[in-house]
């Protein structure tokens, strides 16, 4: 699992508690988010040293887990084998019970003559409900309160699972802080494995890189994925979706159970919305190929070109204005005041 999602680490996964599913996350595992170098070797001798130490460390942590899990689990009982000259016997299953088909015929019978008496115990009753077996409940009346009533109700632990999640880790072996990474399917936390090596003001570089947006640029603690800001983007245009209602449909994705139980990041959500759009223009428009300056940018240099617009020495000849047929009479025209 660890391993498959190294690099797809955003993945929703579950894990079997013994009794049922519930959601998991990927740190569960040990997965991590690495962060290589843009410029020069992608992974140094100090990402190198991380990597493999981390991976040796989860490894011992597995081999422990699983040894736990087999001095939990009974040992596997042996399915006797037929032998030759026993042809004649009856087959045995694997807990050492015989098949016997008279046995199940005979069950096969009370089974239906238990479902006969109760189908005559309803036909005498002549429409007496007191007496049918199905229907054992008074009917409440119009004043009943239904909040009494969903009082005595027995809760599910599945029902539960989601908000009683493991505790968080802040911190991995190598002291590595972990983040907060939104994306298009909920919020992950995971360990960002990174390195100063090159200079700490590299590092929002790296991530931008790495296709992974930071809200700050000193202590990071929540990054946004650029396919989630592209996918909003979309939205906003094509479903008229308010940056509001897109953040609480991920909230509801994170943890569908509590959706309010998900950090509010919405006034960061809208800031990096708004940085990604400048970012965009900025890209469509050549910015880093032309060799201007993002700081100095005039009116107009970032708007896209329209070849529909009236463009002089493009679709209008140069003496346009000496044109004397460029204003179209109608008769709505001549005839206004």
């Amino acid at each position: 699992m660890r391993g498959i999602h190294q690099q797809n680490p955003f993945h929703k996964i579950q894990r079997w508690t013994g009794t049922h599913f519930r959601a998991a996350e990927l740190w569960e595992v040990g997965t991590y988010v690495l962060v290589p170098h843009h410029e020069g070797d992608p992974l140094c001798d100090s990402l190198q040293f991380q990597k493999d130490h981390l991976e040796q460390f989860e490894r011992q942590k597995d081999a422990l887990e699983q040894g736990n899990l087999l001095e939990k689990c009974p040992a596997p009982r042996s399915v006797p084998r037929s032998r030759p000259d026993a042809d004649d016997q009856e087959p045995m299953d694997t807990d050492g019970s015989t098949d016997n088909p008279r046995a199940d015929e005979a069950e096969d019978q009370q089974f239906e003559q238990f479902l006969n008496d109760l189908y005559r115990r309803q036909e005498s009753t002549d429409g007496d409900v007191d007496d049918c077996p199905f229907d054992d409940t008074e009917e409440d009346d119009d004043e009943t309160l239904v909040a009494d009533a969903e009082g005595d109700l027995p809760v599910p632990e599945y029902l539960g699972a989601e908000l009683n999640m493991p505790e968080l880790p802040t911190r991995d072996a190598f002291q590595n802080s972990y983040v907060r990474i939104v994306h298009t399917n909920g919020l992950h936390h995971l360990a960002m494995v990174s390195c100063g090596c090159r200079g700490a003001e590299r590092r929002p570089r790296d991530l931008i890189a790495s296709r992974l947006l930071p809200a700050s640029f000193q202590n990071i603690r929540t990054l946004f994925s650029t396919q989630l800001l592209d996918f909003f983007r979309l939205c906003n245009l094509e479903l008229k979706a308010s940056a509001y209602s897109f953040y609480h449909l991920l909230r509801r994705l994170t943890m569908p159970m509590a959706p309010a139980e998900v950090a509010n990041l919405y006034n960061e959500f809208r800031r990096m919305t708004r940085l990604w759009r400048w970012m965009k223009k900025l890209k469509w428009a050549g910015y880093g190929h032309n060799g201007k300056s993002t700081t100095d940018i005039k009116a107009g240099e970032l708007a896209i070109f329209c070849p529909a617009c009236p463009q002089p020495g493009v679709n209008l000849p140069p003496d346009w204005k000496e044109d004397v047929n460029r204003y179209v009479s109608t008769p709505a025209i001549l005839s206004g005041p």
